[in-house]
């Protein structure tokens, strides 16, 4: 058997609350809760926040059922935004005598830095790091391929072509090593024939072919 369940007071306040404060008036879409001021025929919608800080006020003894609690929150619900007024001319003068006094502050002109005693080799390592750079994102693509694919799809074709050429599978079977270490076909070029034999375990021959034969599997592309 399920053990039963007893809701605390909050609980009970806040479900007393919402069945009270129903309003079928406006409730068509929805379950709206709304507080009616004695005497006027005002509606004050109050959302599930404002009925559980009304129940919190009645377990500390600050409002009832039927009394909303007077709090900030409350009072600007009931009331709207509170009106500040001036009750006479001497409240005029206490203000204009609480303005700041607007003191103009004067700053120094700027500095600028001279560069004039940084040497040539400087600019020369500079322009030599934008010209790397530079190389790297102007290097030709393989065809079709994006460089994203340069490890997948486009690997896997140019192996294919290389099976293809020399009737040979372990171009085929070399794909899943160069995958396994990220050598795509951007790389091939420049991996010593060594890295092949020792990191995929490729054999020299089939290294060297591979290395080899990717200008001009490049140049069908």
């Amino acid at each position: 058997m399920y053990a039963s369940y007893t809701p605390d007071e909050y609980t009970v306040l806040h479900i007393e609350l919402q069945n009270k404060y129903r309003c079928a008036e406006y409730s068509l879409d929805g379950p709206k809760y709304c507080y009616r001021p004695p005497g006027t025929t005002k509606h004050i919608q109050l959302n599930s926040a404002n009925l559980g800080a009304w129940a919190t006020a009645i377990q500390n003894k600050a409002a009832t059922i039927t009394c909303p609690p007077r709090n900030p929150e409350f009072d600007f619900l009931l009331n709207g935004p509170a009106k500040r007024s001036i009750s006479s001319k001497s409240d005029h003068v206490q203000m204009a005598s609480n303005n700041p006094t607007i003191v103009p502050i004067y700053l120094p002109p700027p500095v600028y830095l001279d560069r004039s005693f940084e040497t040539p080799r400087k600019h020369r390592n500079m322009h030599r790091t934008i010209d790397y750079h530079t190389d790297i994102m102007a290097s030709p693509a393989f065809g079709r391929f994006q460089s994203q694919e340069y490890r997948t799809v486009a690997l896997e074709a140019f192996l294919e072509w290389c099976t293809n050429k020399f009737g040979d599978d372990e171009f085929k079977a070399a794909y899943a090593q160069l995958s396994k270490h990220k050598i795509g076909v951007d790389l091939i070029a420049e991996t010593d024939i060594s890295t092949f034999e020792t990191k995929c375990g490729l054999t020299y021959g089939t290294a060297l072919q591979l290395k080899k034969l990717l200008p001009k599997w490049r140049a069908t592309l």
